[in-house]
């Protein structure tokens, strides 16, 4: 029997989730390194929704198979895809917010590790919770539909609504209030925003905010009113039944529904909710990539993959060309073949040309040494040495010993110690004669050396 209605989607429906997982991969890792705990959780959970409906799609094409563990895992995360979605854009209005109010003050480590742990309580502990609350509510195990895979399901009961059905809707009214107050803010100090931005060291980018704020907005225009829709659809148009006890909910609850694809195409309410999943999907992921994938950093990661791609066809990254230098090629068969003229490997620059000098020529600070002066010398040793070039502290007066004699130095600290007999005994050995010296010019030496 041919596929008809909703079923007529194969092969559209894995190639369009294919490409949608595959863009999620391709633009994350740059917005993962920026530390935005928000857009990190919002990846995670838009990321899982994909992953699971792609694996659905490709399981179950044509069948009904069970599957009891995978069934588990994906039917569970379904049921908090929702609550998910909705405190990841809570996490990231209220970081939008807060940095809105922010001051020129720095943040420290211990306030960014408050704000992780807050964010990660809001945007993964808190859709936890909700699982244990969905968990009181569950009428069987999962169903499993044909083409579409295992989801999970939900008794309504009165229940339900306050355990599960109400936090999506109550999620994103809260971050529709911390998104409006952010976009007061950002309107009323937007002169001057980019510096406080880089003042509050946030690793947050003017663009990046602005995008942030559109997707914001996409929440407060999209969202809401779906999750507005969904309440009053399952309230007015599914029969609410009462709450009978923990008993009756959990009555034959390893039960797994099975749904054939003339089952779906004749049920408009399982219909309704495929399609639902499915352009809901495709329409966060399109706009999560037209807002983040095409950034600087994005666009470095899409030139990093072609080359990688491209390596074993001999096709590699173009290297920089200094003025003047030697390129060597490689051609490989497909550039013979289309007469390419090959990957470049390295450059050579030719050294036979004027290279400019940048080395500057250093005064030189050498402290004096006593050999060099005699005590008949007159010299003013003020002038020939220098205060400044000696690291501080230094003495007021140091005094060293020239030919048995004392004479002092303003500003040297202490450069060494001499011992008179040994100096006045070195000093006149008979090679070297000219420092053999009278008292009197000694004397005098002593006399015009003493500052």
């Amino acid at each position: 029997m041919a596929p008809v209605g909703i079923s007529n989607l194969f092969p559209y429906q894995q190639i369009v989730l294919g490409i949608s997982l595959l863009s999620i991969i391709l633009v994350s890792p740059a917005h993962l390194k920026s530390g935005n705990t928000g857009i990190t959780i919002l990846i995670f959970w838009i990321f899982g929704w994909t992953f699971f409906l792609f694996i659905n799609s490709i399981i179950w094409r044509g069948n009904v198979r069970v599957l009891h563990g995978y069934c588990d895992v994906a039917a569970a995360f379904f049921a908090i895809t929702p609550q998910g979605l909705s405190c990841a854009f809570l996490c990231i209005t209220r970081q939008l917010y807060r940095l809105s109010k922010a001051q020129a003050v720095i943040i420290t480590k211990a306030q960014k590790r408050r704000d992780l742990f807050i964010d990660l309580a809001i945007g993964l502990g808190f859709p936890i919770l909700i699982l244990g609350g969905h968990a009181l509510i569950q009428g069987h195990r999962y169903d499993v539909w044909e083409d579409f895979g295992c989801y999970a399901t939900t008794y309504n009961v009165v229940l339900a609504y306050p355990l599960y059905m109400i936090w999506p809707l109550i999620a994103s009214l809260a971050s529709a209030v911390y998104g409006s107050l952010a976009l007061q803010q950002f309107f009323k100090r937007r002169e001057s925003f980019e510096s406080l931005l880089s003042s509050t060291n946030s690793g947050m980018q003017k663009n990046r905010y602005i995008r942030l704020m559109w997707l914001c907005c996409i929440d407060l225009l999209l969202v809401i009113p779906f999750h507005i829709y969904n309440l009053i659809d399952n309230l007015t148009n599914q029969k609410v039944f009462p709450y009978k006890g923990w008993a009756d909910i959990q009555a034959d609850w390893y039960r797994v529904d099975l749904y054939r694809r003339i089952i779906i195409d004749m049920l408009p309410t399982a219909k309704s909710l495929v399609i639902t999943c499915l352009v809901a999907n495709f329409l966060m992921v399109s706009t999560f990539v037209a807002l983040f994938g095409f950034t600087r950093e994005t666009s470095k990661m899409y030139r990093n993959v072609y080359y990688w791609c491209m390596r074993p066809f001999g096709v590699q990254r173009p290297a920089r060309v200094m003025p003047g230098a030697t390129t060597t090629y490689k051609r490989t068969w497909l550039d013979k073949l289309f007469r390419r003229e090959g990957v470049q490997l390295r450059s050579t620059t030719n050294t036979t040309g004027s290279i400019p000098t940048f080395a500057q020529s250093r005064p030189d600070r050498s402290i004096p040494s006593a050999r060099q002066y005699s005590a008949t010398d007159t010299l003013n040793l003020e002038e020939e040495y220098d205060e400044k070039a000696v690291a501080s502290p230094l003495s007021a007066r140091s005094v060293i010993v020239v030919d048995g004699k004392r004479l002092t130095i303003p500003g040297l600290n202490a450069m060494a110690s001499f011992d008179s007999a040994e100096m006045h005994k070195a000093t006149s050995a008979p090679h070297s004669p000219s420092s053999t010296l009278s008292g009197e010019t000694a004397h005098q030496g002593h006399a015009s050396s003493r500052v």
